[in-house]
């Protein structure tokens, strides 16, 4: 596991990011996005900004801020989870994008400190015994690897 703390600045930098890319859900019409908790809906878009940020910094990778149809940073996919004993998430429409060759990294944490947890492919992401709705109220059915799954960050 890699600790990072965003700085004041890198976490305004985030959080302008996670406001851009919550109106351009809205200009698209779409403002659910995979969000289980609507009333929350902008602290994702701002938390997932800030992981994505947290991972650049970790490994001295260059963070655009980030495209929601693009990868997130080179070809890694970040998922951020405000729960300490949190999944990873892979969704219907990281299949759908094709990002199953893709390494998507764990992260938990929020408020400009977060917990690089792991990271696996995509594809080792999607068994069966994974895919589930851990809500219980109908909700699009995702892949959630457990952490154990996880090659370790470091």
């Amino acid at each position: 596991m890699i600790h990072i703390e965003l700085n004041q600045e890198e976490i305004l930098q985030g959080a302008i990011a996670g406001v851009v890319r919550m109106t351009n859900a809205l200009g698209r019409g779409n403002n659910t996005i995979n969000s289980p908790d609507l009333d929350r809906i902008w602290q994702f878009h701002i938390e997932g900004a800030l992981a994505e940020m947290s991972v650049a910094k970790a490994y001295n990778k260059y963070w655009s801020s980030g495209d929601v149809n693009k990868l997130d940073i080179g070809s890694w996919e970040i998922r951020n989870t405000p729960r300490p004993d949190g999944d990873l998430v892979i969704r219907q429409r990281d299949v759908e994008l094709k990002k199953m060759d893709k390494y998507f990294f764990l992260v938990r944490g929020r408020f400009g400190k977060y917990d690089i947890i792991g990271f696996i492919k995509g594809a080792d992401g999607l068994k069966d015994e994974w895919f589930r709705d851990p809500t219980g109220k109908g909700r699009p059915k995702a892949w959630f690897v457990p952490e154990k799954q996880l090659t370790k960050a470091n």
